[in-house]
């Protein structure tokens, strides 16, 4: 098990968004979590990389408590978020934000390559290295999104919305970007609204309602269920 939450309850201000979430990845794993808009999955995420804080229960991961550690402690254990967004800098290149992903000294001595790395998992990002990242399309912008958290040696990807806005082709390669980096070793914890990819790549799946376990299961398993795909996810 490399992430393990355990009844986690988190607030903004007087709004109780997470009431005692579980659920917990194991190395190697590609795990999703669904649910409707507001349901609690970023507001998980943020928990896990720690821009946000639990009232109550507790985050372990490789085997050690980081419920109270400081987001850039966690990023030097591997925890690294994919924000939803993307939330690039528009005015420097694709290269200089690749070299952002890799501020920490640690990372710094392995920057050349992993960032041969991450053109020969985007050609198209080495192609356009000198171009200003907002000039990009919004595919692009994803691919340099997670390159740049890739350039930070992730044990752990953490991945907000990563189709969010993009037509179904370039949702297909992103999809298939994900796997890849799974396949290379990379546990991958995945927010997405795209259900229909997401129980395609996931091995297990979290349902999270109004900030709460909802259901779970195998990727397998929830394609299969009906009380999923129609009372939570609407298909």
């Amino acid at each position: 098990m490399l992430l393990n939450v355990d009844n986690i309850y988190v607030s903004y201000g007087d709004f109780q968004a997470l009431h005692g979430i579980s659920f917990h990845v194991n190395e190697g794993e590609i795990v999703a979590l669904l649910g409707s808009n507001g349901a609690g999955k970023t507001t998980t995420l943020k928990t896990v990389s720690g821009q946000l804080i639990q009232s109550k229960g507790s985050i372990s991961f490789n085997g050690e408590d980081i419920s109270q550690m400081p987001i850039y402690d966690r990023v030097k254990r591997g925890v690294i978020q994919v924000p939803e967004g993307r939330r690039l800098f528009p005015y420097l290149t694709i290269e200089e934000n690749l070299i952002a992903g890799s501020f920490l000294k640690t990372n710094r001595m392995n920057r050349k390559e992993n960032m041969e790395r991450c053109y020969a998992m985007f050609p198209k990002l080495a192609e356009r290295r000198k171009q200003q990242a907002g000039t990009l399309s919004g595919g692009e912008q994803q691919m340099v999104a997670i390159a740049r958290g890739l350039m930070s040696n992730p044990k752990l990807l953490m991945l907000d919305e990563p189709s969010l806005g993009l037509a179904p082709i370039i949702v297909e390669g992103i999809f298939e970007t994900i796997q890849n980096i799974s396949r290379q070793g990379v546990t991958i914890l995945l927010v997405e609204q795209n259900v229909s990819f997401s129980l395609e790549v996931a091995s297990r799946i979290y349902v999270i309602e109004s900030g709460e376990n909802a259901m779970s299961g195998t990727g397998e398993e929830m394609r299969n269920n009906a009380d999923l795909q129609k009372t939570y996810l609407g298909i």
